[in-house]
Order: structure tokens, then C-alpha cells, then sequence
């Protein structure tokens, strides 16, 4: 247990680590792992997994700009190689199960960010505009349908997949 101290140190981490949030988030799993097989320290091992927790969402919070979140975001799960892949770190996460990441607000806001990418320029255009599009669009839909039907090699196929998988 003194061993395990010592390792979740936030300062031994940040000295001794190279990628200090991987190390936290393994070493965090390790602990969870150790208390549901050892029942006699079992509190004290969370208490240092939600302190490994509470470090990585401190380490998060200093992050000052967007390209310094995408960074941190997307770098993969390796210590020794510069590879980066989008989103990342956040499916790290979800795989140790580690909450308070997830749910910062930095995270949440690359999401968001993500999440609304293409629908930036509707919402800013002007409200009739855009109930006339959603309008003309319902009544479009079935006629398109019908024409990938008969020629599903045509221009329509880009046209539907440019709709669906936008």
C-alpha cells in the first residue's frame, strides 16, 4: 500500500513520467483492480484511484487553448512513439472507466465541437431560410429515394450519401 502511495504521487508522476496522464490512468485501473481482490485496504486503493482522477482533471483544467486540448486528446496510448489518432485519449478513457475525464468541460466542449461541425452555417442563416430547406427537403426525400431506385449509380447516390453521412 506505501508502494502505491508513492507511485500515485502527482509529483512523482509529473517528474518521472513522460506522458503522465497514461501513467495516471493505468496506474488508476491497477488500483481499482487491487481493491476488489484485496477487501482489507480496499477504501484506501479508490481513495488513490480518485486522487489519480482528480490529478488527471487537473492536468486537463491547465490546458490553455484548442490546439493544446487536440493534442492531449488525440495522442494515442503509448508512451515512446508520436502517434496521434482522433480522440484517443478520450476512448482511453472510456476504457478505464475514468468519469471526471470524460466529463470535463474541456472534453465535452471537443465534442460539442465535433458533434456540430457541419451544422455551424444553418444555424447562423436566417430561421425562415432554414425552415424553408427542412420543408422543401421533406418533400424532396421520397422523390430522390425514388430516382437511387431506379439509378443507383447516378449523381443521386453522392447526393444521398453527401445527406446521410455528412
Amino acid at each position: 500500500l506505501n508502494s502505491y502511495r508513492g507511485l500515485a504521487s502527482e509529483s512523482y508522476i509529473s517528474l518521472a513520467s513522460y506522458d503522465p496522464i497514461l501513467t495516471a490512468f493505468e496506474l488508476g485501473h491497477e488500483l481499482r483492480v487491487l481493491a476488489t481482490k484485496e477487501k482489507f485496504f480496499r477504501a484506501e486503493y479508490l481513495a488513490l484511484a480518485d486522487n489519480l482522477s482528480n490529478y488527471v482533471v487537473k492536468l486537463l483544467n491547465s490546458i490553455r487553448g484548442r490546439d493544446e486540448l487536440e493534442i492531449v486528446l488525440n495522442k494515442t496510448g503509448k508512451e515512446d512513439e508520436e502517434k496521434y489518432v482522433r480522440l484517443a485519449r478520450l476512448d482511453l478513457a472510456l476504457k478505464y472507466k475514468e468519469k471526471p475525464f470524460v466529463a470535463n468541460p474541456n472534453c465535452q466542449q471537443k465534442l460539442v465541437e465535433i458533434w456540430y461541425t457541419g451544422i455551424r452555417p444553418i444555424s447562423k442563416m436566417n430561421p425562415a431560410v432554414v425552415a424553408l430547406l427542412c420543408i422543401s427537403f421533406i418533400f424532396l426525400l421520397p422523390f430522390i429515394f425514388i430516382a437511387y431506385l431506379f439509378a443507383p449509380n447516378s449523381k443521386v447516390k453522392t447526393l444521398l450519401y453527401l445527406i446521410f453521412f455528412y
